[in-house]
Formats: structure tokens, C-alpha cells, sequence
């Protein structure tokens, strides 16, 4: 076969650095890219063979044949075909295009290909591919001559013509910009265009390239300006409700203070109010200690680490394990250093040298320490240990100038962040690279943490739920222990010092931006040391760190695109995500009802007094009711009743009230339900218009203040359970659980929205379950369609719990949802395994 002389530049470094995004298959970009290619080909040109000649790593031609398209492709490069999915090997071939081509074809595609060979094995490529076809999608750029491979770059008339040659003429009607704006379609013609008809031609393509980066900028700009036109009108609309609100709160407090009863009633307080300052004082404390979050007692987690981690990691078995690994890559454990303590620097250094698995480089940066300690100390471990690489800064640069530089020293596969003072388990990289022999992919790895106390002893575990996009936007729960794949942070260009104090944070979102691929472990691989002045002790400690966290979330959501503001949570490092409401969508409240009019007034008042969002209906599904005072209340209303006289089925009813329902959201409500904050509705609106979310759920709570539902964790006493149930409404849950928006496998539907379209496309509720878990298997037929559940704790609600019905668990429904669900109903991603089953506290796991 003849060997192009250009071959050779066409390895891992052109397709890395050469193509503005790195060409590879974990780039989202491109895979879309091709993708829609491919859709559009098919949908427009209907070509049942089609044959892409510089395939590259035929992405083109992968995303054809998963459509059903029989395709072909050839390139000049072995490393690019080496690249090739490997089901999709069989149809792509390491070929010149100066080769004629075997067989004939409905189409040939040939996508910024001919710009790379001379002029006269560009004019034999255009000859091969017109002879076994009598259709090309052709694409060359006009303007490029800065790319070194770029040998023959030439306006589209001299493709054109080229092609007229081998009696072909462009399709003037036929748009091909969906592959780029100088694209073609050429079809075989027994007429042979003039040059004025190419010339006409070439210009208009010549025009849409000049105009296509002004057109994007405009686009993003009018993108831009819906937004903020979108804010205006709702800060606008707040504004009126808010002038109204208080002036109406006006004259009531007013008609208060000059009645008579108030006067007298003044009175009566003065000669009490020192009788009741201890009073005032008690309730103060015992609200502070309901506000404090819930930790596992430490003497029981540490009763549980010598039990269970001598049962899962016996280092005899370990070592046969790792040599059992057939993916075994280095890791550099990054590590930034500066004025530590001798004893902490010495235990971070030897917490890596004691990791079962071998194969890592412990890659250190001084960050211009002035304890006279740090150098010999770190100069004695490099001598000691040769996988152990130090660089010393000459100035003091902070901790991701510092990172940075260890990363220049980084030569694994996948990079850990371990900080100076800190400690890994010894089996946090073997626990790792086990991850990696299930998962190749896996591109973050993270695990669950501790604290070290000053005295060695571990407390305070956290243990986390799987990747969890809204939870990692209200806190960084990932953080410890950290680990990337080295390519996405180099490619995201590393830390960034301008986000010191949230750097690892900033860091985590904009790989993420990359891949999708993020996995967590279910065990404590890091110990993460209280110190004065760490955040491990206090959030305080660092509180311009807070700051630096809401700006890394407000350009992660920007550089996606999504329109949201992100203000600081009511605690340091915590945070909410307010998506921008589109435009004034109508919510359709449904509420299912018999009878208990008292219970169901009082529901419809608070909505109708309390509620801030003012596109709402409410839509009352009545199942026969017959009391005269029920029916005279419905007489009252101008909100619908909607008759269904049938034996009650809770999910029958839902379903026939959004049946009926005209908004594109659906606020699924129980009638024993009580609005506490204004904003609730507008809370879980915000919510479902975050990309990839289709349920939100609410905080409700007993009419003593507890908490009866924080979202549902499955598992629990065999099919499900709510979270933090009987915790004091105050409290912060685990880990702040119950005051950050964060996923859940499910929510209860006392309270619960959902776009419309996601509960069409599951059908909305199955109506075998009349009872009960009907709202658990509806979110995870959701959760199947690929969509997530989120619950905010920024719609409060009281919930007197089946004030009007009866609640009886039925056998049936219980071995139902044990039948569908099975193994799912064991392993709930937004819980941990190392949690109990039997209660709903987040307390330890026997």
C-alpha cells in the first residue's frame, strides 16, 4: 500500500492538541457533533450505504450505524483506527485516500479531509470517491492556514471545479451547514455547470463563514438579553406582590395597635416581662440545639471501624487481588505543602508510602515554607523513597499555584489531591484501581471521610451518596478523597488561584463539564485533620472560601448555559442554586379529596394567602364526596372540582386530575396539607427547571414542628422510608441534609411537581398501587427515563399525614414493589450502604 509521506503526524498528539477540543471519545462535543450529522443525514439524504473517507476515529461512521445506516471509512492514521469503537473495527480501515475506493455507495462523506494532501493527491482523492458514488457531503476550510497539516488550503471554487471535472455540480438548494458553514452537497451531472453558477455558489459559502462567528455572538447575546428580560419581569412581578403585601400588613398592624384589647393587653405584658426572660432565654438554647447537625456518635464509629474495615481490607487478600488486576495505572498523589507541622507532614507522607497498592508517585510542592524543618525533611523522603518527587517554589504562590507545580511533576494516569496535614487510609488507592477493573471509564473517583482528632482518634464520618448534581451545587460533599483522571485537568488547565479556599471545588465542576463518568466509593479512604485554621474544625476558619465556592458554581452554570443566580446558603460553604424561571408557566395544582372540609379549607386557604407565585390553578379531584357542608364549600369555590366517584385509588385519582389539568407543571398535593413558606411553589419551579431534573419534592413537617418527610430513601424496612423522620424541624439533619437542595431516589407526593411532560412519558402513576409506594415507583420510572429527583428544603409545608383516609400498609402492595424493584429497592445511589436499613435516622449500619 502506498504510505503518505504525512502519516506519522497523525498519532495522539495531533488529536490532542491540534483540533481546538481534544478529538476523543470522552469530549461530549464531538460525539454530539457527529450525531447530529448523522440524524440529519439521514433524515434529509436517506442513504441506506454511505462511506466517510478520513473517518479519524469513526465517530461519523458509529453514530450511522447505530441508526441502522450501513457505513464504511477509511484514514490515513493507525493510531486513529486503532481508536475506533471496537464493534465498529470490522468497517473502518487504515487506508490513503489516494486509494481507490472498493464497492459503490449511496453516499461518501469527506469532512475536513482533502486541505491535508497536495494538490495533486487532492485531485486523485475527489477522482477515488466520484467513482463509486453519485453523491458527496464535501467539507474543506477556505481560511485555515495556521494548522502545520494543512498543506493545500483553498477556497471552496477550487473544490468546486475540481468536482466539475469529474462531472459533479453542488446542490444549490441543499443546506449542508449542519456540518460546517463551508460545506456541500455535490451530486453527479450529465449537465456541466458554468463557472458564473460555481463562482455563485462558492461565494455564498464563502459569505456564511465570514458571518458565521458574528451570527454566534448574536445568538448568545439575544440568549443573554430573553434572560434578563425574564428576571426583570419577575423581580418586576415580585415587586407589585410584595407592595401589596405590605401594605395590606400595614393597616392590619395598625387597626391592631389602636384597638382596645391591644392597649390592655400591652399592659399585661410589661408586668410580665421579667417573669418571663429565663423563659425566653430557654426556648433561644433549645433552638440552638435543634439547629446543630446530626453526627454519628463517635465511641459507635469507632466501635464499627475495627469490626469492619479488619473484615474488608486483610492485606493478605489485597495483595492477591492487586496482582490479579489487569488495569493497574501509576497515581500521582498531588500534594501541596507549606509551614506544616513536622508530625503532620511526617504521618501525611507515611499514610501514602502504607498504601497497599504500589504503584504511585507522591508529587510534592514547597510552597517557599520559612519553617526551617520542611527542606531536609522532604530532601530526606525523596532519598528515602524514589517514587517520592519535591519542588521547591522560590515564592509563596498559594495552594493551586502550589498544586499546580505537583502536577508538573505528575506522570499517572489518574492524579489524588492530599492535603499536608491530612491522611489517606491505607487502602484508599488500592480501594480505587479496584473501582477501575468494573469501571475503565471511570474518569472522578470519590470516597467517604472523616476527621482526625488532635489526639489520632477518627470521629465525625461522612458517608455520601453517589454523583448527585443538585446536592454538589448546595455543598461540596464530594471533596476527600479526590481523584482525577490527569488528562481532564490538564485540559481544564489545572487550579485556578482565584478561586483559593473553593479550589478543588472549582476544579470538580469543570471536569465534570467533561465527562459524566463519576463514581463514588462506599468507604472512608480519608482523614481529614482538625487543625486551627482547617475547615475541618470550623467553616469559619475559612470563610472567604464561601465566596470563591458561589462564584466556581455561577460560571459552572454559565459556561452549561443554564440561567440561574446562586446566593450563599444560611451557613458557610453551603449554597442555592435559583434557577431563572421561564417565563410565567402555569402550575396545576392537584388535589385529591373526600369530604373533611375543614382539612381541605384550610389547605386551600394557605395556598390561596401564602402562596408568592401567582400562575397557578388548583384543581380538586372529589371521590364522592356527600356531606351537605362539603358540597356547599365546593359551591363556594371558583377554583374546578372534578367529580370521581370510584373506590378510592390514590393514583387513579392523580392521574384523571392531570388529565384534566392545563399547566406544564403538575403540583401533585394532599388535602391534609398546610403552606408555611411563601416561596414554596416558586422553590420547586426553580427546581424542575434545572436541566436533567423532572421531580421536586418538598419539606414537610408534623404539626409539632418535627420532620415528616425529607425526601425517601429506599431500602428501608424492605421497600422505602422518608429521611430524617421525627428529627426537630430546626435541626440541619446529617451532614445538612435537611437544609441543602439535594437528590433523592423519590419524594412523597403529599407534595410533589412534576413537569408535564416527564409524567406523560411514564404514564403517570400505575394504578395497581391504590395506596401506598405509588409516588416511590412513579419516581422511579422517572429516574429510568433518564431524568433526576430533587427535594429543597425551600418549601416548607406542614402535613397532618392522612387526616381524611386511613393508612394501612398493604401486604400486596409491599410484594409488588419487592417484585419490580428488587435489587434497586437495596442500593439507593443518594444514600450509602454503610447507613441503616431499619431506621430512618442516617445512624450507622450494624
Amino acid at each position: 500500500m502506498p504510505q503518505n509521506p504525512t502519516a506519522d503526524l497523525y498519532g495522539p498528539e495531533y488529536y490532542a492538541s491540534h483540533l481546538g477540543l481534544r478529538y476523543e471519545r470522552s469530549e461530549p462535543h464531538w460525539l454530539r457533533f457527529f450525531e447530529t450529522i448523522a440524524e440529519t443525514i439521514i433524515r434529509e439524504l436517506k442513504p441506506a450505504t454511505v462511506f466517510d473517507l478520513g473517518c479519524a476515529k469513526g465517530f461519523l461512521v458509529e453514530a450511522l450505524r447505530d441508526h441502522g445506516v450501513e457505513a464504511w471509512g477509511s484514514d490515513i492514521s493507525d493510531y486513529a483506527i486503532g481508536e475506533v469503537r471496537s464493534d465498529m473495527r470490522p468497517f473502518c480501515q487504515v487506508r490513503s485516500a489516494t486509494e481507490p475506493i472498493e464497492g459503490q455507495y449511496e453516499l461518501v462523506t469527506c469532512i475536513e479531509v482533502l486541505e491535508h494532501l497536495c494538490d495533486g493527491d487532492g485531485r486523485i482523492a475527489i477522482a477515488n470517491m466520484t467513482a463509486v458514488t453519485d453523491t458527496v457531503l464535501f467539507s474543506s476550510t477556505p481560511s485555515d492556514f495556521t494548522e502545520p497539516t494543512h498543506l493545500n488550503v483553498r477556497p471552496v471554487l477550487y473544490w468546486l471545479q475540481l468536482f466539475r471535472d469529474c462531472s459533479f455540480a453542488p446542490d444549490a438548494d441543499f443546506d449542508a451547514s449542519f456540518v460546517s458553514p463551508q460545506a456541500l452537497l455535490l451530486r453527479r451531472s450529465a449537465v456541466q455547470p458554468a463557472d458564473e453558477q460555481l463562482f455563485s455558489v462558492a461565494l455564498a459559502r464563502h459569505i456564511a463563514v465570514e458571518a458565521a462567528p458574528l451570527r454566534n455572538e448574536i445568538n448568545v447575546m439575544r440568549n443573554e438579553i430573553d434572560v434578563m428580560r425574564a428576571e426583570l419581569l419577575r423581580k418586576n412581578q415580585q415587586i407589585d406582590r410584595l407592595t401589596q403585601t405590605v401594605a395590606a400588613k400595614e393597616a392590619t398592624l395598625q387597626a391592631v395597635l389602636n384597638s382596645k384589647g391591644w392597649r390592655l393587653l400591652n399592659r399585661y405584658r410589661e408586668l410580665k416581662m421579667a417573669g418571663s426572660r429565663n423563659w425566653v432565654a430557654n426556648i433561644a438554647r433549645q433552638g440552638f440545639g435543634r439547629k446543630r447537625r446530626f453526627r454519628i456518635d463517635n465511641n459507635l464509629y469507632r466501635s464499627w471501624i475495627r469490626k469492619h474495615e479488619a473484615e474488608v481490607w486483610n492485606p493478605d487478600l489485597i495483595a492477591r487481588a492487586v496482582r490479579s488486576f489487569s488495569c493497574a495505572p501509576t497515581i500521582s498523589i498531588l500534594m501541596p505543602v507549606y509551614n506544616t507541622r513536622k508530625d503532620h507532614l511526617e504521618r501525611a507522607i507515611e499514610s501514602v508510602r502504607d498504601q497497599y497498592y504500589s504503584p504511585w508517585e507522591l508529587c510534592i510542592c514547597d510552597d517557599a515554607s520559612t519553617a526551617h524543618h520542611i527542606r531536609p525533611m522532604l530532601e530526606k523522603w525523596v532519598q528515602a523513597d524514589s517514587r517520592i518527587k519535591v519542588v521547591f517554589s522560590s515564592r509563596n504562590g498559594g495552594i493551586s499555584e502550589a498544586t499546580n507545580r505537583a502536577l508538573q511533576l505528575a506522570t499517572g494516569e489518574f492524579i489524588g489531591l492530599l492535603d499536608h496535614d491530612d491522611e489517606l487510609s491505607p487502602a484508599a488507592l488500592y480501594e480505587t484501581v479496584k473501582l477501575l477493573q468494573e469501571h475503565p471509564e471511570a474518569d472522578v473517583i470519590y470516597s467517604d471521610e472523616d476527621k482526625l482528632e488532635s489526639d489520632g482518634r477518627r470521629s465525625d464520618p461522612f458517608f455520601k451518596p453517589a454523583w448527585a448534581p443538585e446536592y454538589v451545587y448546595s455543598l461540596n460533599y464530594v471533596c476527600h478523597f479526590g481523584v482525577y483522571r490527569r488528562q481532564h485537568v490538564e485540559a481544564v488547565g489545572g487550579l485556578r488561584t482565584e478561586f483559593n479556599g473553593s479550589q478543588d471545588y472549582d476544579l470538580l465542576l469543570r471536569v465534570t463539564e467533561r465527562t459524566q463518568h463519576i463514581f463514588h466509593i462506599p468507604e472512608v479512604l480519608y482523614h481529614w485533620r482538625k487543625t486551627v485554621g482547617s475547615t475541618a474544625l470550623a467553616a469559619q476558619a475559612k470563610n472567604y472560601s464561601t465566596a470563591a465556592g458561589q462564584k466556581a458554581i455561577a460560571e459552572h452554570l454559565r459556561r452549561l448555559g443554564v440561567a440561574a443566580t446562586v446566593v450563599e446558603g444560611d451557613a458557610p460553604n453551603r449554597y442555592r442554586v435559583r434557577p431563572v424561571i421561564a417565563g410565567d408557566p402555569l402550575v396545576s395544582v392537584i388535589i385529591p379529596t373526600r369530604d373533611g372540609v375543614d382539612v381541605l379549607q384550610r389547605c386551600i386557604r394557605s395556598i390561596e394567602s401564602k402562596t408568592d407565585y401567582p400562575n397557578y390553578e388548583i384543581v380538586i379531584v372529589d371521590n364522592g364526596s356527600n356531606k351537605p357542608e362539603t358540597l356547599k364549600y365546593f359551591a363556594t369555590l371558583t377554583h374546578r372540582v372534578l367529580p370521581l366517584d370510584e373506590p378510592f385509588n390514590y393514583s387513579r385519582l392523580n392521574n384523571f386530575g392531570a388529565q384534566h389539568a392545563k399547566g406544564d407543571f403538575l403540583l401533585l398535593l394532599n388535602n391534609d396539607t398546610e403552606v408555611i413558606s411563601p416561596g414554596w411553589m416558586g422553590a420547586m419551579l426553580e427546581l424542575c427547571h434545572l436541566p436533567g431534573v423532572g421531580i421536586a419534592g418538598a419539606k414537610l413537617r408534623y404539626p409539632d414542628g418535627r420532620i415528616q418527610h425529607a425526601g425517601v430513601v429506599l431500602g428501608i424496612k424492605g421497600v422505602a422510608g422518608h429521611s430524617h423522620k421525627y428529627f426537630p424541624g430546626r435541626s440541619r439533619g446529617y451532614f445538612d441534609a435537611l437544609a441543602c437542595i439535594r437528590n433523592y431516589s423519590a419524594v412523597t407526593a403529599a407534595c410533589m411537581m412534576v413537569r408535564r411532560e416527564v409524567f406523560e412519558a411514564v404514564g403517570g402513576f400505575d394504578e395497581e398501587l391504590k395506596v401506598a409506594f405509588n409516588d416511590v415507583d412513579f419516581c422511579l420510572r422517572v429516574r429510568q427515563k433518564g431524568y433526576r429527583v430533587a427535594w429543597t428544603p425551600y418549601a416548607e409545608l406542614f402535613h397532618y399525614e392522612s387526616a381524611t383516609r386511613g393508612f394501612d400498609l398493604d401486604p400486596r402492595e409491599i410484594e409488588f414493589m419487592k417484585r419490580r424493584w428488587k435489587d434497586v429497592l437495596l442500593n439507593d445511589p443518594y444514600y450509602n450502604r454503610n447507613l441503616t436499613l431499619e431506621e430512618e435516622n442516617f445512624s450507622l449500619r450494624p
